[in-house]
């Protein structure tokens, strides 16, 4: 389970792990969706799935807790 601290309330809702339709890993926060941009160590970077439409939305979660939100989404 996806846990969060520290975290702008703009996420009102559990953050879920799952798999994208083509199998890549993403996470669901209410009707957003982030796709795995990168990683380091237990520390991943998560983008907007909307990234390609100038979407600047991104978060950053350390051993499965959001601990940084980036940007707003433009959609």
């Amino acid at each position: 389970m996806l846990r969060s601290r520290n975290v702008s309330l703009y996420f009102i809702s559990e953050p879920k792990f799952g798999l994208s339709q083509r199998g890549n890993l993403i996470v669901q926060i209410g009707d957003w969706r982030f796709n795995k941009h990168a990683c380091w160590g237990s520390k991943v970077r998560w983008t907007c799935i909307k990234k390609k439409y100038g979407c600047t939305a991104a978060i950053t979660t350390v051993d499965n807790v959001i601990v940084k939100t980036l940007g707003k989404h433009n959609h």
